[in-house]
């Protein structure tokens, strides 16, 4: 239930940000439009200057940023995708393990700061996530899947801060606090004989995520 008072609480807050903004533009007054697209450089320099560092980056590889004079909206996808399979020597036995993870999010915001070197942003997301974890064990005589498959909603404040190189190129960073809720199903599924499949827990529960500002995305403004 609180799933549903969240999600709709935050989805207004957005809309009281858009209609705040749209009330300071005088009638007759045209809003400046500018857009951004970002690429989150945070894994590679990592892996280059300090490759054992824990890795705690925004999960957003591709951002899209919309400017409305001081009105931001904004968007970001990250997927990331696993496949590995083991075959073992001396047996017909294989094992096939796939990791599929989409993280995605929506957020208005305004823009505090505009100057010729500095842009600051803050305001409001909405992300989600979906994952699904399968190991796959071939024995010849059945496949045996176990699935781990999780759902994830919810939302919070972010702070975006970006220094302009050029007009066209910024490096940025942001911070965030996301509250989601979540759900985690784990399963056990059968090929050949499917009246086993069976459902071995169903789990839910709250997370707090925070994301302090170490994250490098790299912003093209056109």
């Amino acid at each position: 239930m609180k799933r549903f008072v969240t999600i709709p609480a935050l989805v207004l807050c957005l809309a009281c940000l858009m209609d705040v903004s749209a009330q300071e533009l005088p009638d007759n007054e045209t809003p400046v439009t500018k857009h951004s697209i970002g690429l989150n450089a945070t894994g590679l320099l990592n892996n280059i200057l300090n490759p054992d560092s824990e890795d705690n980056r925004m999960p957003f590889l591709i951002t899209y940023d919309l400017i409305m004079d001081k009105l931001v909206f904004r968007a970001g996808i990250g997927p990331e995708f696993m496949s590995e399979t083991v075959v073992h020597e001396g047996f017909t036995d294989s094992q096939k393990r796939t990791d599929l993870q989409l993280d995605g999010r929506l957020g208005a915001g305004f823009r505090v700061v505009d100057d010729v070197h500095w842009n600051i942003n803050a305001g409001l997301d909405i992300v989600g996530r979906y994952a699904v974890e399968k190991t796959t064990d071939d024995t010849g005589f059945d496949k045996v899947t176990d699935e781990v498959e999780s759902q994830r909603i919810g939302g919070g404040p972010f702070v975006q801060i970006d220094y302009k190189i050029s007009p066209r190129v910024s490096l940025g960073t942001e911070a965030a606090l996301y509250f989601s809720h979540k759900q985690t199903t784990h399963t056990e599924l059968f090929e050949n004989f499917p009246d086993f499949n069976n459902q071995l827990s169903k789990t839910t529960g709250t997370q707090l995520d925070t994301f302090l500002p170490t994250s490098i995305f790299v912003h093209l403004h056109f």
